[in-house]
């Protein structure tokens, strides 16, 4: 038995460090190029979702979105909600913000006529309790600061000239110092852009915002009206927790937790595992053809040799494992080093340069599914890879492989 084993291993890996070793090292290259690939499409696949995901989440929703429950306008009792989240050890911060619906004007040649004009939301915030970090998403100017009054900060995508945008229609081209009408039901504002703002989020990066003070003065109101509070927990796995309790105590609100949220992201994901499995499909095929090839061509090259072997009462069970597992070795290698330069090579050079994309900045993310799935066919179909041509080859009798 361990003769046989010996000879086995003697038959499949001796021929490959005592010939020409160059083949075997581009051969093994492929194979860590194509499952390279492999997890690199499935990665970006996720990085996308993730990174689209957490955008919403820090920009738009928050770790929990408390509004009105529909039919209202504003959150009633705001001093209770505040006691309730002040209370729970879950909470790590919150804050509110005033929303009112807008008809932005650009009066490009100041005489009324030629105007640019786009209907949008316009945010009123408390500068020193922001619901969101947007002071760092800056693009041009600066951000609001504590006593600014008629100011403005406006998204890129509502003031326009700023590239690529999923809006068909903008300011077209307003800029820092550019005086902006903005239309509140009946009154009529004129207010000045301090600032422009870029976070990738199109729902953000479509609003103008303002001190919430003043935004008050514009709609007319007294008291602590809002339109909505952004609650940051510790963890996001007592997200669903807090929202029960919340709805229990409050309930003129309606609260989403950041899952629900994103749940339009989580219809992607699983259009992006399909393609994902089609690709992996794909790429693995592509490894088996390579295996079938390389085997087969060592069979053909050593046909002699085979023949040699049958002739002498070696079984063909024997010969068949040993081109199997020099198939094996391919497959192996490939997966073997193709991860080892995702994971310590791509994947740290994008984490450092995260690639560029209009929705968010995306780093590619592994998931474990991802990764087995391209293991399980990579070595499916490079074992049927190696199978085909072993069994077909020696099929054949003696004497057709010593002098055919």
């Amino acid at each position: 038995m361990l003769n046989k084993i010996k000879l086995v291993f003697d038959l499949a890996f001796k021929p490959l460090f005592r010939g020409e070793k160059f083949t075997v090292f581009v051969t093994v290259l492929i194979m860590s190029t194509v499952f390279l690939n492999l997890l690199f499409t499935d990665a970006i696949f996720s990085g996308i979702t993730d990174a689209m995901n957490e955008n919403k989440i820090k920009y738009q929703y928050g770790d929990i979105l408390i509004e009105p429950k529909t039919g209202e306008q504003y959150l009633k009792n705001k001093h209770f909600l505040t006691q309730l989240l002040s209370a729970d050890e879950r909470v790590k911060d919150f804050a509110y913000y005033l929303s009112a619906s807008a008809v932005f004007v650009n009066q490009k040649n100041k005489t009324g006529k030629n105007e640019a004009s786009v209907g949008g939301i316009l945010w009123g915030v408390d500068i020193d309790d922001m619901p969101f970090d947007l002071e760092s998403k800056i693009l041009e100017g600066k951000f609001l600061q504590k006593g600014d009054f008629g100011k403005v900060v406006i998204g890129k995508d509502l003031a326009g000239g700023y590239g690529s945008s999923v809006y068909p229609d903008d300011l077209e081209k307003v800029r820092v110092g550019d005086s902006v009408s903005v239309l509140v039901g009946k009154n009529r504002f004129e207010l000045t852009t301090k600032g422009i703002l870029k976070t990738k989020n199109f729902f953000t990066d479509r609003l103008a915002i303002m001190p919430k003070g003043e935004l008050k003065g514009m709609l007319g109101l007294k008291g602590e009206e809002e339109s909505a509070a952004v609650v940051w927990l510790y963890s996001r796995d007592d997200a669903e927790q807090l929202k029960n309790k919340l709805q229990q105590q409050c309930t003129n609100c309606q609260i989403k937790t950041w899952r629900e949220n994103i749940a339009f992201g989580a219809s992607i994901s699983k259009s992006f595992e399909m393609i994902g499995t089609i690709l992996r499909i794909i790429g693995a095929l592509l490894a088996g053809m390579v295996v079938f090839v390389v085997i087969f061509v060592d069979m053909i090259n050593g046909k002699r040799q085979l023949g040699i072997l049958k002739a002498i009462g070696i079984h063909s069970s024997i010969v068949l494992t040993a081109y199997l597992l020099r198939g094996m070795f391919y497959v192996l290698s490939g997966i073997v080093f193709g991860s080892f330069i995702m994971m310590f090579g791509v994947i740290r050079l994008l984490k450092a340069h995260p690639i560029p994309m209009p929705m968010a900045d995306v780093v590619p993310v592994l998931t474990n599914f991802a990764v087995v799935s391209a293991i399980v066919f990579f070595v499916l179909f490079g074992f049927i890879g190696a199978l085909l041509p072993a069994r077909q080859i020696l099929k054949r009798h003696v004497l057709d492989l010593l002098y055919k």
